[in-house]
């Protein structure tokens, strides 16, 4: 979690978990871990363990203002 003088830099923290959440998906597309590959409840399965987390991540300590 990146920290700037104030606090939690939520700016910064958000792009991280944004470009980490892209590149799984993309890992697990390329895999065949989507809706026409493995199946619509597979593939919501493997979003909900892997890529959900990377997103959810440091949200309970931090407030993200709408634009982040």
């Amino acid at each position: 979690i990146p920290f700037s003088q104030r606090g939690i830099h939520t700016g910064q923290m958000t792009t991280i978990a944004r470009t980490k959440a892209i590149a799984a998906m993309t890992t697990l597309a390329n895999i065949g871990a989507h809706q026409h590959g493995f199946g619509l409840n597979l593939a919501l399965n493997i979003y909900r363990t892997f890529v959900r987390p990377i997103l959810e991540y440091g949200l309970a300590i931090v407030k993200p203002s709408p634009t982040e």
